[in-house]
């Protein structure tokens, strides 16, 4: 299937694992040797998947019919967080919630809180997680995200969020730490400048969500040939007339 857009090729399959990986591999093939491009090099793609397991699924495929070095696999095939970390040069530790949870209770372990203080807390965090990837980042956002959930029902919970998004930030900053919320927004930046790229391609579609195809769409307007990966449930939402952002 293909689809009009800015770049000049984009086309999106979805087939098994093994032959998605294999379709990818021949899309690259045929710009490295035929007269696509004048044969482009290979430091002039880039393949992004959203697992490690994926990316090396990937290089493998590639190093059996291309004489490449080790380095230039992992540069050009790389998972999405792993470019963007790179690409911003976040020299930052990733925090993980499951970290912050013990420093905002302050316990060294989680099996010494309640089930309910746990589960408290996971779903306002997960509130905050969502209201970053769909509305914005900043606290005004994840209050908008709040209302369109609970239609301002302004209890308990609500305020103990507030105060978490707060004590959040400013645990990050005081102790030189990032998400990988702040790593795709960053990435969104205008001081971030992705390099051009001949091919880009694109696997496991389905699995990215809003704001990590607002990263990919500025990838793909810096690439002159595009090819985007994914499953049947990826077919299915574009077959439903779903943006894929």
């Amino acid at each position: 299937m293909v689809i009009s857009s800015l770049m000049e090729q984009k086309k999106i399959f979805s087939t098994s694992v093994t032959r998605k990986i294999y379709n990818l591999a021949e899309r690259l093939q045929d710009h490295l040797y035929t007269p696509l491009n004048k044969n482009c090099l290979f430091g002039q793609t880039l393949t992004l998947s959203s697992t490690r397991a994926g990316a090396q699924e990937i290089r493998e495929r590639i190093r059996k019919h291309n004489d490449v070095t080790e380095k230039q696999l992992m540069q050009n095939v790389q998972t999405l967080d792993s470019y963007l970390m790179n690409i911003t040069r976040e020299d930052r530790e990733i925090y993980h919630t499951s970290d912050f949870i013990k420093d905002f209770y302050r316990v060294e372990i989680k099996n010494k809180l309640s089930d309910d203080t746990k589960q408290k807390f996971h779903a306002a965090m997960n509130v905050i997680r969502m209201a970053r990837i769909t509305v914005g980042d900043g606290i005004d956002n994840v209050v908008k995200y709040y209302d369109s959930l609970y239609n301002k029902n302004f209890t308990a919970a609500f305020y103990f969020l507030i105060s978490l998004v707060k004590i959040y930030d400013n645990y990050k900053k005081n102790n030189f730490k990032v998400d990988w919320e702040d790593v795709k927004y960053k990435s969104l930046s205008s001081k971030t400048i992705f390099p051009p790229t001949v091919v880009l391609m694109i696997d496991e579609a389905q699995n990215y969500n809003q704001l990590e195809w607002l990263v990919i769409d500025k990838l793909i307007s810096v690439s002159q040939h595009v090819y985007i990966a994914g499953n049947n449930s990826f077919r299915a939402r574009l077959s439903s007339g779903r943006h894929i952002k």
